[in-house]
């Protein structure tokens, strides 16, 4: 079963997070979409495809956080924002 994920807005991602965000991150969060938006590589970001999960990609935001991203379109999108540990999660529940 793939994720689908309900919109690819990062306002929504960030609203939808479980976590509390500090502002820096979410700063951090915002900026990053915006650049990938403007057709900055992924790589140059530090974004990293999943193995288990190739249309998606993920992105560290500070030591806690990440920021997972799906292609839709050819466009890389805001999809998920969650903690550390709950991207973990996330990753070993899909193989």
């Amino acid at each position: 079963m793939k994720y689908q994920p309900q919109s690819y807005s990062i306002d929504d991602v960030l609203q939808d997070c479980a976590s509390n965000i500090p502002p820096s991150l979410e700063i951090q969060a915002r900026e990053l979409v915006t650049q990938l938006n403007v057709g900055v590589p992924y790589t140059t970001l530090g974004g990293v495809r999943l193995r288990r999960l190739p249309s998606m990609f993920r992105f560290k935001l500070g030591r806690g956080f990440r920021l997972i991203c799906v292609t839709k379109a050819g466009q890389l999108l805001p999809a998920l924002l969650m903690s550390r540990q709950d991207f973990e999660n996330f990753v070993r529940r899909r193989r």
